[in-house]
């Protein structure tokens, strides 16, 4: 039986993340005192709504044991779609900027399942074809021409951005899909153990594919957004996306190894980089030496998931 002692230090063991974000606040607000107001804690997380939104679908595609480096791709070319179609209506617009995302998502799908390439190679090469295609479509960014876009994700309500609600939903739907639907069971049931899974009968390579989908199809969402938040397309959009995309989702418990993860981790893990780039700002960190703070958080996230993972195999093994 497990004394007091031990179900405290569980405790904070398994809110972590939590904490780390009082700390962060804590020592924002005492660096600077107008931090610590709604509407300063607001405009953070509207900040990292679009972020957060791709961290979602890739939190359902690590869960299976793959990720996806093409998604800042996505979030270009789901925006150029979305702008070029605007002259067909709004409605049109916005379904084919969608459209174009759960395309790209097939097509990495089919990639891996299909042409068994590794998840690497395959979802690099589309990130690169298509950021091509944004540049040879476009030739650079593209003006919104419809007056009422923009305010799908300019606009408010009570005060709250539209986009912390589209980032809400877009949580609550991927929750309630990994942990009630037959969909998110065999995600965890294919990242655990293919092999298992595929005795189990589970479709794994159908599966696979979808989750490829959702992942590219969270990011065409995103995509969308971003683009009616500056009511513009640029193929340049989301070059470092994809990397801060994953580091929050591992940064918040999901494993780049499978099996393991879920969004109420990752949203803690959006919110605490989030949180980063504001101190970032508020300690004057040179503009030179911020790449290097990301790129030391994403390898320290990285180290500590594979050494966690490591332990947990020995274990398993032992």
């Amino acid at each position: 039986m497990k004394s007091n002692k031990d179900k405290i230090l569980n405790f904070f063991i398994n809110q972590k993340l939590l904490f780390i974000i009082i700390a962060l606040i804590i020592i924002l607000t005492a660096k600077d005192k107008s931090f610590f107001t709604v509407k300063s804690l607001v405009s953070i997380l509207d900040h990292v709504t679009i972020q957060g939104i791709m961290a979602a679908g890739m939190t359902i595609l690590l869960i299976s044991g793959s990720f996806d480096l093409s998604v800042g791709s996505v979030l270009a070319m789901s925006g150029i779609a979305t702008i070029m179609l605007q002259r067909y209506g709004m409605l049109v617009s916005i379904s084919g900027g969608l459209l174009t995302g759960v395309v790209i998502g097939a097509i990495n799908g089919a990639l891996v399942v299909k042409g068994k390439i590794n998840a690497f190679i395959a979802t690099l090469g589309t990130f690169i074809i298509f950021r091509g295609l944004g540049l040879g479509l476009t030739h650079g960014p593209i003006k919104g021409t419809i007056e009422n876009f923009p305010k799908i994700a300019q606009g408010s309500l009570f005060g709250i951005p539209n986009n912390i609600f589209f980032l809400a939903i877009t949580y609550l739907v991927v929750w309630y899909v990994l942990k009630y639907t037959k969909f998110g069971r065999n995600d965890y049931a294919i990242g655990s153990n293919p092999l298992s899974a595929r005795t189990a009968g589970i479709n794994v390579n159908l599966n696979t594919f979808f989750y490829f989908v959702a992942c590219s199809f969270a990011a065409a969402v995103a995509g969308v957004l971003l683009s009616s938040k500056v009511n513009t397309g640029n193929p340049v959009f989301g070059d470092n996306v994809p990397m801060l995309v994953i580091a929050a989702a591992v940064l918040g418990g999901t494993s780049l190894f499978g099996g393991k993860g879920g969004v109420i981790g990752t949203i803690q893990g959006v919110i605490i980089l989030g949180l980063v780039e504001r101190a970032m700002v508020i300690f004057n960190v040179d503009t030179n030496y911020q790449l290097l703070v990301r790129g030391s958080i994403l390898l320290a996230v990285i180290i500590t998931d594979a050494v966690t993972s490591n332990r947990q195999r020995k274990l398993l093994t032992a």
